[in-house]
């Protein structure tokens, strides 16, 4: 908060200012002056509705001495000028015209930042003031031997305009630049960040390219377009040139014109607006050139250690392995592969068959009719149909669902939906490798039934044979 002397004075404070090691002194006076502070931040913050407990350490303020401090902005230091010099004519010759005889030369000195204007907190920090001083200084230093400049502002004819008008007219607008500088009397596209769709660039970047996207915003060294009371003084000026078939274009919309000249120019089309880049070829390394054809650097890049010290002989020939050698022992292990995999289906089938109860007629009417119809939807390829009633009942459900579920990536449409369930009733919706899959999975079942139903005829023949 920023309080007036007044308001310090009215709440018991004696509105002295202190040195900064002297208002650190914990004895005597300061002490009770800082305990005044203290009291008068904390009505300040419960006025301001921020909780502030007295009872905790410090009175509820960080550890000193940071806990409360008061600053005197009162009094800011500036200069009374950010340029100072005084230069004899660009054309004066010691030789033609004497000693010099006119008041004392001064060089070109400029102050910027901080050493131009002191920070006032209050009002912010002084960065935008020191850019627009670095602004300022580059244009005093980019027209400081442009005669002319001013001839066409003040009505002066170009060929009797002298040096001292010249530097004179340079330093008043170098005064009103830092006054301008000093009040923060920012134009209003500066203060945006960005070009007016109705200022100077945009309406002439339109007029010559009607779909132009606004460019980034670059500040200009120029301070008729960076403080606001010069933009009203220049007024509508630049409305004139766009008449003006021969006046010369903006510099931020020659340089958007020849940008979007570039890429038309390496564009590869289409609707990534991607380019076509040609890197440059490398000709040198820390100076060295690079060896190769009419180079005559002689360069040659190290070569990659070893990391094996035995020495390199030639590479050892692959052995060569036997056709027949693979495919008997491929038969081998699909043999046993199989052979595994049908003991433990069978005991597992056993086990359960086992353990089924004996259905009523029913239930065998019921499968009976399950069979028949598993018969009329019998698929290519279909392995046998099951004797049991439960692998009969999930064959059955796989069946219904092959005739009756749509596949998921079939649409709303009803045409679709058949197309795709009498394709896939007929597989061929199977891809390759799923076919082969298929065919291994139907070969196992047939061989398994095959099995199972040897085991039936083994059991039975041990039940109906007689003790001997």
């Amino acid at each position: 908060m920023t309080p007036k002397r007044q308001n310090l004075i009215d709440n018991g404070l004696s509105g002295r200012v202190y040195s900064f090691s002297a208002a650190r002194d914990k004895t005597g006076e300061k002490a009770a002056e800082k305990a005044k502070l203290k009291e008068y931040c904390a009505k300040a913050l419960r006025a301001a509705g921020i909780p502030v407990d007295p009872t905790a350490e410090n009175e509820g303020f960080v550890n000193a001495p940071n806990d409360c401090m008061a600053f005197d902005f009162a009094e800011c230091w500036n200069t009374k000028k950010s340029v100072v010099f005084n230069l004899p004519p660009a054309d004066y010759d010691v030789e033609l015209h004497g000693d010099w005889m006119g008041k004392r030369l001064i060089p070109f000195v400029a102050l910027a930042g901080d050493a131009l204007l002191e920070p006032f907190w209050p009002m912010g920090l002084g960065l935008k003031r020191g850019w627009q001083a670095i602004m300022d200084t580059c244009y005093a230093i980019d027209n400081l031997y442009n005669r002319t400049c001013f001839c066409t502002r003040l009505g002066k004819d170009p060929e009797t305009f002298t040096w001292d008008e010249h530097y004179e007219a340079l330093q008043d607008q170098i005064s009103t630049n830092f006054e301008y500088c000093n009040r923060l009397k920012v134009g209003d596209e500066l203060g945006k960040g960005e070009y007016a769709e109705k200022g100077a660039v945009m309406t002439q970047l339109k007029k010559l390219w009607k779909d132009a996207e606004k460019p980034m915003f670059e500040v200009e060294i120029d301070p008729w377009t960076r403080y606001a009371p010069l933009e009203k003084e220049e007024g509508d000026k630049w409305k004139l040139t766009l008449k003006d078939p021969d006046a010369p274009l903006h510099p931020k919309v020659s340089k958007a014109l020849a940008i979007k000249e570039f890429y038309e120019s390496v564009s590869k089309g289409g609707s990534n607006n991607e380019i076509t880049y040609n890197g440059k070829k490398l000709i040198s390394i820390n100076g060295r050139v690079l060896a190769g054809k009419g180079t005559g650097g002689g360069y040659k890049p190290n070569l990659r250690q070893s990391f094996s010290n035995k020495p390199t002989g030639s590479v050892p020939k692959p052995p060569q392995i036997k056709p027949e050698e693979v495919a008997t022992q491929s038969a081998k292990f699909k043999e046993n592969l199989t052979n595994t995999v049908l003991a433990a289906k069978i005991e597992d089938h056993v086990q359960q068959t086992h353990q089924t109860k004996t259905t009523d007629h029913k239930s065998t009417s019921r499968r009976t009719s399950n069979v028949g119809m598993a018969a009329v939807l019998k698929l290519p390829g279909m392995a046998p149909q099951p004797k049991d009633e439960k692998e009969s009942r999930a064959q059955q459900e796989v069946l219904h669902q092959l005739g009756h579920v749509v596949p998921d990536h079939v649409g709303d449409s009803v045409q679709d939906a058949a197309e795709a369930m009498w394709d896939r009733m007929h597989e061929k919706h199977l891809s390759p490798a799923q076919e082969a899959e298929l065919a291994h999975v139907r070969h196992m079942i047939e061989a398994l039934t095959k099995s199972l139903e040897s085991y039936r005829q083994a059991e039975k023949s041990l039940l109906m044979s007689g003790r001997k």
